[in-house]
């Protein structure tokens, strides 16, 4: 029942800060990380301990991850904008280093969680992971039709 209350009350929460301004959005995606970390934690997948190990690597991978994607919103061309063929094959060869960057992040997390747990500990974080994302976008999704339902209405 614990986990419950706790799961809605963190969803609760993202759905709040996610339907604030632009600004928030890093506030968002930080009580997002922070429910997430509280979800894996209720699944006691792992003793306190170890997920405190997690918890260290795991906010480096996505830090890393962070730095990556910041990295390529700069060669992101503008929309409507016309690009010539040097510049489309350099945007695409961009996504193709982005793509493999993120591999070989993944593949050091994996390598360094595998120090910590064990493969079968890994999977299951992996799919408490899976599970909060689906929660949280069907949240998302829900609050949207009501939002929508709501200015039809007026």
């Amino acid at each position: 029942m614990k986990k419950y209350i706790l799961l809605l009350t963190t969803i609760l929460f993202s759905v709040a800060i996610y339907a604030q301004s632009e600004e928030s959005k890093k506030e968002y995606r930080k009580h997002y990380r922070e429910g997430e970390m509280k979800f894996i934690q209720a699944q006691e997948i792992m003793s306190d301990a170890e997920f405190a190990e997690f918890s260290v690597i795991y906010n480096k991978y996505k830090d890393e991850r962070k730095k990556v994607r910041q990295e390529n919103k700069q060669i992101k061309p503008d929309e409507g904008v016309e690009l010539t063929d040097e510049q489309a094959a350099y945007n695409l060869q961009a996504k193709v280093n982005k793509t493999v960057k993120f591999a070989e992040l993944y593949k050091v997390y994996i390598a360094e969680l595998r120090t910590k747990l064990s493969d079968k500990q890994i999977l299951a974080i992996e799919q408490a992971q899976a599970k909060y994302k689906k929660i949280m976008f069907k949240q998302l999704r829900d609050d949207s039709v009501k939002a929508v339902s709501a200015m039809q209405q007026k």
